[in-house]
């Protein structure tokens, strides 16, 4: 089986089936990274067709030394970047006047996680602001090491580690609460 880094070379010399394996490969990754960055399936669609266009007309920058998911998460980034972007000054435009909040979907994703537990995180992963959520899913969903995250975000390594671990503290923290919560309630039903 290629790798990605070989399929890239082979449709940038032209192969066309080579783009279809890496759009398989990549379009659900993509497409979830892209969710849970803009919190809406429409926009995360748009967007997933929009990246896959770019690595299309860029596939010939694509320098093979580097990883191939690394480049393309680079592009998913910056496409939900510059759609986060429209939308606040689409909010500033808009003279205060609230923007409806983007409806709780569930991830197409089967994951091992209950509905609830996936919901809970799904909002606490909207709450935080874009740079931690995005070294967040750039790790979690992307599978891009920290030195690759930091050299594509032109941060430094230890601000990668410090935000992804800040997250992670946030969605345990999160969690913890909501057991309790949840223990508590169950309780209250026991003693009616």
């Amino acid at each position: 089986m290629p790798t990605d880094e070989e399929l890239a070379r082979a449709y940038a010399d032209g192969d066309g089936s080579a783009f279809d394996e890496l759009f398989a490969r990549y379009r659900r990754p993509i497409f979830s990274y892209a969710y849970r960055m803009v919190g809406s399936r429409a926009y995360a669609e748009d967007l997933s067709q929009e990246v896959f266009l770019r690595v299309h007309n860029r596939i010939d920058s694509f320098e093979p030394r580097s990883r191939f998911a690394a480049w393309i998460f680079t592009i998913a980034s910056n496409a939900c970047l510059d759609e986060l972007r429209k939308r606040k000054r689409g909010r500033w435009l808009s003279f205060g006047l609230a923007a409806p909040e983007p409806h709780a979907e569930m991830d197409i994703e089967g994951e091992a996680l209950n509905a609830e537990l996936r919901g809970m995180v799904l909002r606490e992963l909207r709450n935080l602001d874009e740079k931690h959520r995005q070294v967040f899913l750039l790790r979690t969903h992307g599978n891009l090491l920290f030195r690759e995250i930091a050299d594509m975000l032109n941060i430094p390594l230890n601000t990668v580690l410090a935000r992804y671990h800040q997250v992670v503290v946030a969605l345990r923290a999160a969690l913890t609460d909501n057991r309790r919560t949840g223990s508590r309630d169950s309780q209250l039903k026991e003693s009616e």
